[in-house]
């Protein structure tokens, strides 16, 4: 097992919560901030490091394929979706596609241009926003938040919880129902052929 130091930027005001909290582990257990800390991150360091890990392959993703088609040097390029790329997305789109009403969401074909996810302030006629996707692991990680974002609300929608951001939701959440929400994540990307 390797370990590794890694340091936090915290504002003002969580480091205000984080002292008051050391106050009162200090007169409990003796803990101080780090230790207070390295305790809270193990309880929850093997979801904090599969989003880690996840965001960084995507970031890679996008960085070695601006490298490989240039695309880094050019501020104004449209970049257009790849044939292989184009079909790697419908599959994602096919995994999702019988949830797409409940997540309230609509993704459209642009031909060239990739695949547009429509945002909608009032669903479905109010179209808000739309962000085009290119490459599939990027979209399936936009439809998977999308979708446990709509989970999430419907396991909570008689809640006090529903006030939470969705990360502190998710944490609300029995381990067994993690599990479960993580296993449909597994099954979505099996689905799109990208497990």
């Amino acid at each position: 097992m390797k370990l590794y130091n890694i340091s936090y930027k915290i504002t003002n005001e969580k480091n205000k919560m984080l002292s008051q909290l050391a106050a009162r582990f200090k007169e409990m257990n003796g803990w101080d901030e780090q230790e207070m800390l390295q305790f809270a991150f193990d309880q929850f360091y093997e979801k904090d490091i599969e989003k880690r890990i996840e965001y960084l392959e995507g970031y890679l993703d996008k960085l070695e394929y601006e490298k490989e088609t240039g695309l880094e040097d050019c501020e104004y390029c449209v970049e257009l979706i790849q044939d292989e790329e184009r079909e790697k997305c419908q599959k994602v789109i096919n995994a999702y596609k019988e949830d797409f009403e409940k997540m309230e969401i609509l993704v459209l074909d642009g031909g060239k241009y990739g695949f547009y996810k429509l945002l909608f302030s009032s669903f479905p006629v109010e179209v808000q926003d739309a962000i085009v996707y290119v490459r599939a692991k990027e979209l399936f990680n936009a439809l998977w938040e999308e979708w446990l974002e709509s989970e999430l609300l419907i396991l909570f929608k008689d809640s006090h919880l529903l006030e939470l951001d969705y990360d502190e939701m998710y944490e609300c959440l029995p381990e067994k129902k993690q599990k479960e929400i993580m296993a449909k994540r597994e099954y979505f990307a099996k689905k799109a052929e990208l497990a």
